[in-house]
Parts: C-alpha cells; sequence; structure tokens
C-alpha cells in the first residue's frame, strides 16, 4: 500500500525577491505519515527516520540563474527526495528543483534531474552525483515506510510504524545521453554491457585491480578510470 509524507503547513503567500526564496514553501516542523486508507501516525511515534542526517547541516545552493545561497541550512528527506531549509527558525520545504543546478550537502553533491527507472518509466528528484565526467554515476538512497505490525505470536511484540533503510539505486549516463537510467545491476557481465565493444578491455582491468563494482567505491574507483582512459575517445557506449 502506498505512503506519503505529508506536510501540515500551507503556502503562505509570501513574495520574495530571490531565485531560491521564490522555491521554498514555508511548513511546520511536525510532519505525519498519512496512509492512502486515511491513518496517520505522528513523526515522533515512527521508529527510525526518513533523512539522511537529521540535523540541518551548512550547505552551498547553486541556481541556474546564477544565484548562490552560501551556508543554508538544509537536511535530505530520503523518503521524499527533496531537501528541508530552515532559515531564521522557520522550516521552509522547496517545492521547484529544476531551477537548481546543484546542492552541495554533506560532502555530497545533488542535482535535481530526470531519470528514467528499470522499468522504463521517468521520474524527476535529487539524485547524488557521485562522479562527473564523460560517464556520469548517480545515487538515489532509499528508505520504506512500513505500518504497525501485531505480535504474531503471543511470544512476539508488535511493530510500531517505522522507517527502514533500504539498498541505494544507482545510474549511469553518458555524456551524449539526455537522462540517468537505472542500472539494474552491478554483476560485471551485465553492468559492462553499457560499455559496448570496450567491455573486453575493462574486464580486465576490473580483473586485474580485484574491483567489486558492487560496492560503491569500487564503482566510483571504476568509472574514473574508464573517463581518463577512455572517455574522450570514439567508441560505443550504450
Amino acid at each position: 500500500m502506498a505512503f506519503m509524507l505529508m506536510c501540515l503547513a500551507v503556502l503562505q503567500g509570501q513574495t520574495h525577491s530571490s531565485m531560491i526564496n521564490r522555491n521554498l514553501k514555508q511548513v511546520n516542523q511536525q510532519m505525519n505519515i498519512v496512509r492512502t486508507g486515511g491513518e496517520a501516525y505522528a513523526l515522533e511515534d515512527v521508529e527510525g527516520s526518513p533523512y539522511l542526517n537529521n540535523e540541518f547541516k551548512n550547505s552551498l545552493v547553486s541556481m541556474k540563474n546564477g544565484d548562490t545561497l552560501s551556508d543554508a541550512q538544509l537536511r535530505f528527506n530520503i523518503f521524499m527526495g527533496n531537501f528541508e531549509f530552515r532559515k531564521q527558525g522557520t522550516i521552509y520545504q522547496l517545492i521547484n528543483g529544476t531551477d537548481i543546478r546543484e546542492i552541495e550537502h554533506q560532502g555530497r553533491s545533488f542535482v535535481y534531474t530526470p531519470y528514467h527507472a528499470a522499468s522504463g518509466k521517468r521520474y524527476e528528484s535529487f539524485l547524488i552525483r557521485l562522479v562527473e565526467g564523460p560517464c556520469n554515476i548517480y545515487k538515489r538512497p532509499r528508505v520504506q515506510f512500513k505500518g504497525p505490525q501485531p505480535a504474531q505470536t503471543s511470544f512476539h511484540n508488535p511493530k510500531p510504524p517505522r522507517f527502514e533503510k533500504e539498498d541505494p539505486l544507482y545510474f549511469i549516463r553518458f555524456s551524449d545521453q539526455e537522462t540517468p537510467r537505472e542500472i539494474e545491476s552491478l554483476r560485471r557481465r551485465r553492468f559492462l554491457d553499457h560499455f559496448g565493444e570496450r567491455a573486453d578491455k575493462l574486464k580486465e582491468y576490473i580483473k586485474e585491480q580485484d574491483i567489486d563494482l558492487k560496492e560503491e567505491e569500487g564503482l566510483i574507483r571504476f568509472i574514473r578510470y574508464y573517463n581518463e582512459h577512455y572517455g574522450n575517445s570514439p567508441g560505443q557506449a550504450q
């Protein structure tokens, strides 16, 4: 059953002068988890967290029109795929990521981009850009909300509503492609299908360097090698 995170406040109707402020919506600090069946759970009653980090962290927001905001107090809501912004004690939510070029947050580069899921469906959200170059790699952290579960037997305790972390999704985009596409498998053979006629040579490098593509560090290392040695040369990448 689908769930969504709902903010309890509404747009305040204030006029802001900068592009950044025009993309903010004021929200109450209290937020509820709302199920399609109508049941709601106060966030404080839900175990786990929908955030990358519960604390607001200094971040740099760069807009496509050249505006920047340094030392912005942001936190990333993984469940919503969106940022919350704290300004003078008031919390806002970003409402239009398309105007944002990049957000540097907790040592990571977030970009708002359309992408294609493994199903072929097109979505838009913030992704973490892990590698930039002729071949780009992105990451989407994930959490899942699970409603309360009754005790299965008299020997078990009931489970409260909770957020549970899931494995992230990774996406790939070559410089001649418009949008990132979900990497369906990080198994070596299937992953190298993305690189066309270069797959055999790249396979040798992975073996020689004992790179595990299923580890994020190994994936980043491999893509950086590809960009340095093959990214600017002609060839077939898929």
